[in-house]
């Protein structure tokens, strides 16, 4: 995939292999958080494109990885 813009070497916009590769997980995990409302629906930007903004997988990472690491 190429991206026009690129933050902190990530994509402003990740599709879903980007996305979890971002996160450190699979995408079998990405979608099973998304089914089981963790994370949210992806964004829909044309037929077919669906995925989340960066900055958007940082605040979940951020708030998400945070609360694991107290438990």
């Amino acid at each position: 995939m190429s991206e026009a813009y690129q933050t902190d070497g990530w994509p402003v916009f990740m599709r879903p292999k980007t996305a979890a590769k971002y996160l450190g997980i699979s995408e079998a995990t990405l979608y099973r958080w998304v089914k089981e409302g963790k994370l949210a629906q992806p964004m829909q930007v044309s037929a077919g494109i669906r995925g989340w903004p960066q900055p958007e997988l940082k605040r979940f990472a951020d708030r998400y990885f945070v609360r694991q690491q107290e438990a």
